[in-house]
């Protein structure tokens, strides 16, 4: 265990490093360099839509969408969830359907309990599959599974513009694009690691770091117990009960945060709880209640909300936010209903006409002799 220096020159140093190694798994396993990678902690109950590589060793209820991308499920990996891409590498477990537009690789290690549609699937010997094979080619581009947010709600965010703009350049080649969006997204995980380090939000450098691409979105909860970098949009509930977040300026959160520390760049709508601190720096824009013992905001960042420094129980308003929800949920089903004096005069309506036709056809009619 090493802790950062408060020297520039070491920080950088120790922050590129962090970077380097979370990286490292993504170029290992034919990646892209710079790529979503969640790491063995990492929990996330809802949708996943992505335009980057993606490596994951935790887990993941839903559904994953990243169609012209690789998605690498690691040795650790448990995904309940049917996965989307062009390259599908399983090493861990999944219980859903594979669409593979290229490739389906399965691993010695990989068990899979659901369907594969792939034209080109590698079997290794040892892997585990339970279901059909489908090798037709596969045209995953529109699929009717795939959850409409994708594509939709990418184009439509702010966060996501300026990217996608470049992106969809006319006078850009593939490469140039590629590499735009590569540096881009360097840049931010290096900017955001050594603002971190300044603020001692990270001491140890050897702690895995789960990275959420500029270009993935999540519609859920996102729960880890590993620090983790988020740089794209996220529309739920984030809950890391003994760690750190730390958020860089092109992501939009649209969640209630559970955490240790952040430090964020970013746009964050939704209020923040954190049991040690809280730091807002340039140009970030927060709209919510900041709870938190040690609160900090750079000049140029904004906040819109109240802060209310006294000591943090995490845990508990976590907790009392989900009772509140899962409260709000029954009310919202019940209001969904008929109401009851409806549904009992429907009941008595029915058993009168209901009596009303047993008394008529189980007398013999009356027929008068002619």
């Amino acid at each position: 265990m090493s802790s950062i220096s408060t020297n520039d020159e070491t920080d950088i140093i120790s922050t590129s490093s962090v970077r380097d190694r979370m990286l490292a798994a993504a170029t290992q396993t034919n990646l892209e360099p710079v790529s979503t990678i969640i790491d063995e902690s990492g929990h996330i109950k809802g949708n996943i839509a992505s335009r980057e590589d993606m490596l994951i060793n935790g887990r993941v209820e839903g559904s994953i969408a990243i169609k012209n991308n690789r998605l690498e499920i690691g040795p650790t990996g448990h995904i309940e969830a049917n996965v989307f891409a062009k390259v599908v590498t399983i090493s861990g477990e999944l219980k859903g359907d594979i669409y593979a537009s290229e490739q389906a690789v399965i691993t010695k290690t990989g068990r899979v309990y659901g369907n594969i549609f792939a034209s080109d699937v590698n079997i290794e010997d040892g892997a585990l599959i339970k279901g059909n094979i489908d090798m037709e080619k596969q045209d995953i581009s529109h699929h009717p599974l795939i959850p409409d947010f994708h594509d939709d709600e990418h184009a439509k965010s702010g966060s996501f513009s300026s990217l996608f703009k470049r992106m969809r350049g006319k006078h850009h080649s593939e490469a140039t694009i590629t590499s735009i969006e590569t540096s881009a997204c360097k840049t931010s995980i290096e900017e955001i690691l050594h603002l971190a380090a300044h603020s001692n939000i990270i001491q140890d450098t050897d702690a895995p770091i789960s990275i959420i691409g500029e270009t993935v979105m999540i519609k859920g909860e996102i729960m880890s117990e590993k620090n983790m970098v988020i740089l794209g949009q996220i529309d739920g509930t984030i809950h890391f009960k003994n760690c750190n977040l730390l958020v860089g300026h092109n992501a939009l959160i649209r969640s209630n945060i559970y955490t240790k520390s952040i430090i964020t760049q970013g746009e964050i709508s939704g209020d923040i709880h954190a049991s040690e601190k809280a730091i807002i720096k340039k140009p970030g824009h927060v709209s919510g209640n900041v709870h938190a013992p040690a609160v900090s905001i750079e000049s140029g960042a904004i906040l819109m909300g109240t802060i209310d420094m006294e000591p943090q129980d995490v845990e508990n308003a976590y907790a009392n936010a989900a009772r509140t929800s899962a409260a709000n949920a029954i009310q919202d089903k019940k209001a969904q209903l008929p109401h009851t004096s409806e549904i009992s005069d429907h009941a008595a309506s029915s058993s009168h006409n209901e009596s009303a036709h047993l008394v008529d056809t189980s007398w013999p009619k009356y027929v008068p002799r002619s």
